[in-house]
């Protein structure tokens, strides 16, 4: 459930088409935004992505049988929608696994997600593709990537 103030949103142009590409009824004032969602008892709130030490922006979903990681820019709530939410989100870069392909617990990425979302073709999702876990992260300062370990469940792959 999305939770929080609600309020009116303009979404953008990309937005609203993602959001039509996907079925939805969507009309320019019909947007609400919040800030927080609370996906099967885990807490995850928009925005917080680059604010150290928050994390709670980051979520995974499983898309086309692979685990992908994100940063959640809004929650949005479409009038109408029989979907209880959707998430805007910047995609993290595929993720790549620290102990091989075989043990997906550690993952690493970056920030250029724009290969996942020529795959994914969307940068809006329904909240109920999200994970209900927490995601830890751990910035590599000097490479430019990310660490991240899920607080719980694991991830899911696609095997070659």
């Amino acid at each position: 459930m999305l939770w929080g103030k609600e309020e009116t949103y303009i979404p953008t142009g990309q937005e609203l088409f993602d959001l039509q590409w996907q079925g939805v009824d969507v009309e320019l004032f019909s947007v609400t935004k919040f800030n927080i969602a609370f996906i099967l008892n885990s807490h995850f709130r928009a925005g917080e992505w680059g604010k150290h030490p928050w994390c709670g922006s980051v979520v995974t979903c499983v898309i086309e049988g692979r685990s992908l990681y994100a940063r959640v820019k809004r929650f949005l709530k479409v009038e109408g929608s029989d979907c209880p939410g959707f998430a805007s989100v910047d995609w993290f870069s595929a993720p790549t696994y620290l102990f091989g392909d075989n043990t997906p617990l550690g993952v690493c990425v970056t920030e250029d997600g724009e290969e996942v979302l020529r795959d994914v073709g969307t940068s809006v999702i329904r909240i109920t593709q999200i994970d209900p876990s927490p995601v830890i992260v751990e910035r590599d300062v000097d490479n430019g990537r990310f660490y991240m370990m899920r607080d719980s469940g694991y991830d899911t792959r696609v095997d070659n």
